[in-house]
């Protein structure tokens, strides 16, 4: 990319803005409540279903997804105390806290200005270098990197 190039700060959020603006309103207004109510309910067994997974649990945020997910993994064995965890160094505090939350050892991955993200090349030899155990890989603004490289 030429040395001139922007990136912008702002994007749609939604694929389909009017749309999707259009049926939260539509949500807002009829729901009694907007978490822990029968919605949430049918999401969490949609979500299972899709999933192929016998249970899904809504929480309030990424964050939290993030601190659960890892005690998840922590508590099946399957990530140990002292694992290096990898995370795009343009991240959120929040991908970057439940790992030292949970005793893991976070491993930045730098990132390429013009993406404001890491590249296939950079994971894959963080990867390799440091042994990494997991991965945090944040899109953030909604910039994708060049992960389809694969």
């Amino acid at each position: 990319m030429p040395s001139n190039y922007k990136v912008p700060l702002m994007r749609n959020a939604f694929l389909d803005e009017d749309s999707v603006r259009k049926d939260l309103a539509e949500f807002i207004l009829k729901a009694g409540k907007f978490s822990m109510g029968e919605e949430c309910r049918k999401f969490e067994s949609n979500f299972a279903n899709w999933t192929n997974s016998k249970h899904a649990v809504l929480v309030n945020s990424g964050g939290s997804a993030n601190l659960v997910m890892l005690q998840v993994l922590k508590n099946l064995g399957k990530l140990n105390e002292g694992d290096k965890i990898g995370f795009t160094a343009l991240t959120w505090s929040t991908n970057v806290f439940p790992i030292i939350q949970h005793g893991f050892v976070p491993i930045p991955i730098d990132i390429i200005p013009e993406l404001l993200n890491s590249s296939y090349d950079q994971v894959i030899k963080s990867i390799e270098t440091n042994d990494l155990k997991c991965l945090f890989l944040t899109n953030v603004l909604g910039y994708s990197s060049d992960m389809d490289q694969s």
